[in-house]
C-alpha cells in the first residue's frame, strides 16, 4: 500500500487544507453576505477518504466513490512526485477556485470549488496517499453540496432567483 497518514491524527497537510478551505469560505461569506460556518475536521470522513485514496492507488484508477448523497467528494491526482507540503494542497484548491471564477459561475453549475464553499457544509475529511510516484488527495464533505437546485454563492434555491 502507499504511504499516507492516519485519519485519526491529521497531519500538517490536512490542517493546512482545512484552514485554506475555511479562508475561502470566509472570503465568499464577506463577498456575498451569506455566512458559512468554518468546516470542522471529521475523523469518519477522513477514514473513508483515506480508504478511497488507497483504493484509487491500488487499482490505478481515478473516479469518484459511490456516495449516494451521503457526502460530497473532491479528488485530485498528480504524478511524478509526492506532495511536498501544504502549499501543494493549497495550489490544488486555488486551481479549482480560479477555473470556477474564470468560467463564471452559472446557476446549476457546480464544481470542486462550489463544494468547498457550499453554505450548508460543516464537516471535512481529507486524506492524501502516495504510491509509485503518484499522489492522490480525496476530500469528503458533509452535508454534501453541489445540489443542482441551490446556488452555492447565495445558499437559496435557484427557482427563487
Amino acid at each position: 500500500m502507499g504511504q499516507g497518514h492516519s485519519a485519526n491524527e491529521p497531519d500538517t497537510y490536512v490542517w493546512s487544507a482545512i484552514k485554506y478551505h475555511n479562508d475561502e469560505r470566509q472570503k465568499i461569506s464577506r463577498k456575498t453576505g451569506i455566512p458559512r460556518l468554518p468546516l470542522k475536521f471529521s475523523p469518519d470522513l477522513a477514514r473513508g477518504a483515506e480508504q478511497w485514496a488507497q483504493h484509487l492507488l491500488k487499482t490505478n484508477s481515478f473516479k469518484h466513490s459511490n456516495a449516494d448523497g451521503e457526502y460530497g467528494e473532491n479528488l485530485w491526482m498528480g504524478s511524478g512526485r509526492q506532495l511536498r507540503g501544504p502549499a501543494d494542497i493549497q495550489k490544488m484548491i486555488a486551481d479549482a477556485h480560479s477555473s470556477w471564477i474564470e468560467e463564471g459561475h452559472r446557476p446549476g453549475e457546480n464544481t470542486h470549488y462550489s463544494q468547498m464553499i457550499w453554505p450548508y457544509t460543516t464537516e471535512l475529511g481529507i486524506a492524501h496517499a502516495y504510491r509509485d510516484g503518484t499522489a492522490v488527495v480525496v476530500a469528503r464533505y458533509s452535508p454534501p453540496g453541489n445540489i443542482l437546485v441551490v446556488c452555492p454563492l447565495k445558499g437559496y434555491h435557484i427557482s427563487s432567483m
